[in-house]
């Protein structure tokens, strides 16, 4: 009988394939250092036009201007009504020269200073700072809210808009291509508020595109948003100005039924455009990324939410990691509003159910059960849908809930309570040491937090230390620490509890995972608490010892190099002499009281008693 053995040829190595999937992980991680270097600009550049708001002079200057019928309003009875008023008389008192522009002065300090004086401006950046510089002299909590754009982590098509911009004082149209592509403008809006309660509201301003000189960085488009008891506001006829603006009538302005107290209302102070979050957004560049605000003490708040009628669906997609946007925000985040979130949490449940499946996918409030990840399930079972789609039922994201076996429960510190039976049954992994004899069998039970428990660990009893099958006690929690017992970060503590016959066991507190498997992490070593003095003592006084044995060792080796090195010198000079050799460039000088501190064995520590000089 002949047998053939058909082997498959084992493929090469790609090196091809290799250097281009390092070029493309380069590009990458180049695209995303260069976002986040771009954005901290951004938001740094925002925080230094909250800072000049906050000028002394120009908020004098600012008061200077104000009408005398509203400088004697009250920061209490300044409600909506009366911020309308103010806004009307501010639009039609300040206007915008884009020949300004040309001769605009580099300090934004002065030009701020010079705009005011002459009532007239050189581009909505400073038309929306002067504007809010005047609400806050007024005692009006006012925050600064700008659109942040930095070069977007992906390539994006360049779609160009062309629209009519009507100048106040030139009422020739202008027609002006517009790009929205992601490029590095900042577009800004400010957000006023009552005394005391800190809701916001805000507004986007954008950066309008530079004809012929223009600020860098510019913002244009203003928002203003205050506490009001109002609820219905009268929309008025904005002058367009000159910046690039996006009139969308599709907006959908349901979102701006708010409840009658505790309201945070959005102001455009160009459009005159009031709590249309959405609305602001349209005029802003496509598509929206961060929106910030900066409050008058300088903090602030990420509130792209607001603002961003898509955010639920694409534009979280356009950032940055959440974790390092967090941690950036965290060196002068403002403190937590709660009633803002719960009022941007509002709006966004008010918004209707998405009409595709794949909008489902990672959305932040709803969730289907085909997107359900392998250790994700729906609970309770019973849960009500919050609709359909294409017959399949959509709940909400609260219910879905993590599920783990009871290894990764213990890992948690819970353990899976007693007659407990598996919320969810799937493959487990394949192990290279223990092949499964069916791949496909769903034998790993997973169980959700409503199925466990706090783990107890047991006791120690008669000065032993409960540990595992592999000699360890498990304690990737501080709560899974056995009772009676001590955990000590102390290295080499089990060399000093083994020679007083004490028990001393290895705390595993996790995983490490490298070269190909994980590997536990032991960190410290747990007693019993009647032995930690006297393991501490113990420990100290070993310490000591070990001190003491390197200074005698490390003196050892010193004294045995000086001998070695002495040693050396006296054979070269013997030779020397013997055979009449002469060192040519060089001339070594020994003193003789070498020999006498070698013979003594007293040569300990001493300086450098020799040394050479070239011969001149």
């Amino acid at each position: 009988m002949y047998y053939f053995f058909c082997c498959r040829k084992k493929k090469g190595f790609d090196w091809k394939v290799y250097v281009q999937r390092q070029i493309n992980r380069f590009n990458k991680e180049l695209t995303e250092d260069i976002h986040k270097v771009h954005l901290m600009c951004l938001l740094m550049r925002g925080r230094y036009l909250n800072q000049v708001c906050n000028n002394p002079v120009l908020r004098g200057v600012a008061l200077s201007l104000v009408p005398s019928e509203m400088s004697k309003v009250t920061v209490r009875k300044f409600d909506v009504s009366a911020h309308t008023r103010l806004m009307n008389w501010f639009r039609e008192a300040v206007s915008i020269d884009l020949q300004l522009a040309e001769d605009a002065q580099s300090n934004l300090v002065q030009s701020l200073m010079k705009g005011m004086e002459t009532r007239k401006v050189a581009n909505p950046l400073e038309y929306v700072l002067v504007y809010l510089i005047m609400i806050r002299c007024l005692g009006v909590r006012a925050r600064l809210v700008t659109s942040l754009q930095p070069l977007p982590l992906k390539n994006t098509k360049k779609v160009e808009n062309t629209k009519k911009i009507n100048i106040k004082g030139n009422p020739a149209a202008i027609k002006k291509p517009i790009k929205s592509k992601s490029d590095s403008k900042a577009e800004g809006k400010l957000d006023t508020k009552s005394k005391k309660k800190g809701t916001t509201g805000k507004k986007p301003e954008r950066e309008r595109k530079k004809q012929k000189a223009s600020k860098p960085d510019s913002v244009s488009h203003a928002s203003s948003t205050l506490k009001t008891k109002n609820k219905n506001l009268r929309k008025r006829g904005s002058k367009v100005r000159p910046d690039s603006y996006h009139d969308n009538s599709d907006v959908n302005d349901s979102d701006e039924d708010f409840e009658p107290e505790n309201v945070s209302e959005s102001i455009d102070c160009i459009r005159g455009h009031v709590n249309r979050p959405y609305r602001i957004e349209s005029a802003a560049t496509q598509p929206v990324h961060y929106v910030v605000a900066y409050n008058e003490e300088g903090e602030w708040k990420d509130v792209t939410a607001r603002y961003a009628s898509k955010w639920m669906t694409e534009t979280r997609k356009l950032r940055v990691d959440p974790e390092w946007w967090s941690e950036t925000l965290g060196v002068f985040r403002c403190e937590e509003d709660s009633t803002e979130d719960e009022e941007i949490k509002a709006n966004l449940m008010k918004r209707p159910l998405p009409t595709s499946v794949s909008a489902y996918k990672s959305h932040p409030l709803y969730a289907l059960r085909r997107h359900l990840l392998k250790y994700e399930a729906i609970y309770p079972e019973t849960a009500a849908p919050l609709g359909y789609i294409r017959g399949e039922p959509v709940y909400a994201r609260e219910c879905v809930h993590e599920l783990h076996s009871r290894e990764n429960w213990l890992k948690e510190g819970r353990a899976v309570r007693i007659g407990e039976e598996a919320y969810k049954m799937v493959k487990s992994r394949a192990k290279w040491n223990k092949p499964k004899v069916d791949p496909e069998a769903l034998d790993l039970e997973l169980f959700g937090m409503w199925q466990t428990e706090e783990y107890i660990p047991p006791p120690a009893v008669d000065g032993k230390v409960p540990r595992n099958a592999y000699g360890n006690i498990e304690l990737f929690k501080p709560s899974m620490l056995p009772a009676g017992t001590v955990y000590l970060k102390v290295p080499g503590l089990n060399k000093v509890a083994k020679k007083l016959n004490m028990d001393c066991v290895p705390a595993m507190v996790g995983w490490d995972s490298h070269c190909g498997f994980s590997h536990p992490v032991l960190e410290g070593f747990v007693v019993c608490e009647e032995h930690k003095d006297i393991l501490l003592a113990a420990w100290d006084e070993e310490q000591e010892i070990q001190k003491q044995k390197e200074a005698e060792k490390k003196e050892k080796r010193a004294v045995g190099n000086w001998k070695l090195l002495i040693k050396g010198l006296l054979i070269k000079e013997r030779i020397k002499k013997r055979f009449n050799l002469m060192e040519k460039g060089w001339n070594l000088i020994m003193y003789e009281h070498h020999a006498f501190l070698l013979e003594a064995n007293v040569f300990k520590k001493e300086s450098t008693i020799w040394h050479t000089k070239p011969v001149m």
